[in-house]
């Protein structure tokens, strides 16, 4: 239920502020070092550990499966268990 109240609330917000703009050197996944925040410890990483269930993030990468150990990356789809 959470989840779905979240979608919905970015979905308004981003459909009420527009298209989002990144510089062109901005990279969506990066390769992190392990530990802090990354893919290994966010709410959407996949029950096999190698894949992200973000509808965000499977639409912006056409895919769902993680290019790096859910450890050792981070992409801007990142949230914490809540």
């Amino acid at each position: 239920m959470l989840r779905r109240l979240r979608e919905s609330t970015f979905s308004k917000f981003a459909e009420a502020q527009g298209p989002v703009k990144y510089p062109s050197s901005h990279q969506p996944v990066l390769q992190v070092p392990k530990g802090g925040s990354s893919c290994a410890n966010c709410e959407h990483l996949g029950r096999d550990g190698k894949t992200c269930v973000s509808p965000y993030y499977i639409q912006y990468m056409g895919t769902n499966r993680l290019p790096y150990p859910a450890d050792q990356m981070c992409s801007d789809w990142w949230e914490g268990h809540g």
